[in-house]
């Protein structure tokens, strides 16, 4: 993070100043050492993180030896939140053979007059094993494996409402190519974007 101030910590330097407000505002600490970090002089390159992270191996070596700015280094501890893994079986509808699939049902037992069953517990076996049988003929069961990042913090059931709409509409756009439907798509996805700021922008100055 690069910060054009040759005196970020002056109080004579009001961008330093207004620049330290926000930091502090946002409970952000300010890590590089009040040490120049450009051949022209000035500490112009910041690590800045919440105050309760912690850094450690900070090394600031001199201008010049990579370019005309400091290389910074530092290590820290991250608490990263593995994906959620999920795995489903899942049929093939989309890729049906639909004319396929009519004319084996209408060649199967379940369309023949010629079963000779009489009660309806027979007649409900007769068509779930037909149809599970011609399911598994024309759409296979698939397993598939989805992965789902973590949400973030922010996003509570107007957010994922909108999301959901926002594929419904993409989907309806996908299928009709209407210049109505592609239109209703884009501004909800402007609308849904506009929300998600704002929520954002509340979580981050709560937390501030």
């Amino acid at each position: 993070m690069g910060i054009l101030t040759s005196t970020w910590r002056s109080d004579r330097d009001p961008d330093a100043t207004r620049l330290q407000d926000i930091l502090a505002s946002f409970d952000c600490t300010q890590h590089v050492p009040l040490t120049p970090t450009h051949r022209g002089g000035g500490t112009l390159d910041l690590v800045v993180t919440k105050s309760e992270q912690t850094l450690t191996e900070m090394k600031v070596d001199p201008p010049d030896v990579i370019s005309d700015h400091s290389l910074i280094s530092w290590c820290c501890p991250l608490d990263l939140q593995p994906s959620t893994v999920l795995s489903r079986e899942v049929r093939g509808w989309t890729k049906l053979d639909c004319d396929g699939f009519r004319a084996a049902l209408l060649d199967s037992e379940l369309c023949s007059a010629a079963h000779g069953l009489s009660t309806a517990e027979d007649h409900f076996e007769l068509y779930h094993n037909v149809l599970m049988r011609l399911a598994d003929r024309f759409a296979p069961i698939k397993r598939v494996t989805l992965r789902r990042q973590r949400l973030a913090v922010w996003m509570d059931d107007e957010c994922r409402q909108l999301r959901r709409k926002s594929r419904l509409l993409e989907r309806l756009y996908r299928r009709s190519g209407l210049i109505d439907d592609r239109k209703s798509c884009v501004e909800h996805e402007r609308l849904r974007h506009q929300v998600y700021r704002r929520k954002e922008r509340l979580y981050t100055g709560q937390c501030g």
